[in-house]
């Protein structure tokens, strides 16, 4: 897939999705540079590309940066809010955000689409878990 994206991309031509392909190749290994500035590219030719969102979303978060819930409640909005990662990130944004209840709504949307993804139960159990403890202590 990477050979195929340098092709088409080293060819002089940008092609907002396929930068933001491209920094989210970056990101699942780790380059959250390199898959930052795919994703500010792809956006800027691609407005409404739901995976560049994505990306730049998921690095904001990763590097604790604002825009992050803005990126990922964007590229949920693009996606129509069919794309189980998407949702299962928006939902890690908005419980840092304090938005406990929104975050386990957010987790459930996540878990129709992909319920067999044990991270999406998992971070569900903490959120619903933190949601027991400030009830319990307010």
């Amino acid at each position: 897939m990477e050979k195929l994206l340098a092709t088409v991309l080293n060819e002089g031509r940008e092609i907002g999705p396929a930068l933001a392909l491209r920094g989210l190749l970056a990101l699942e290994k780790g380059r959250l540079a390199q898959a930052a500035r795919d994703a500010e590219r792809g956006i800027r030719l691609t407005p409404k590309e739901a995976r560049a969102y994505y990306v730049r979303g998921r690095v904001r978060l990763e590097r604790e940066q604002s825009g992050a819930l803005e990126d990922l409640a964007q590229a949920a909005q693009l996606s129509r809010r069919r794309d189980a990662a998407v949702l299962h990130w928006l939902a890690a944004a908005q419980f840092r955000a304090g938005k406990t209840e929104e975050a386990v709504a957010t987790e459930q949307e996540a878990i129709k689409l992909n319920g067999h993804d044990p991270e999406f139960q998992q971070q569900l159990r903490e959120f619903q878990k933190s949601m027991k403890a400030v009830k319990k202590a307010g």
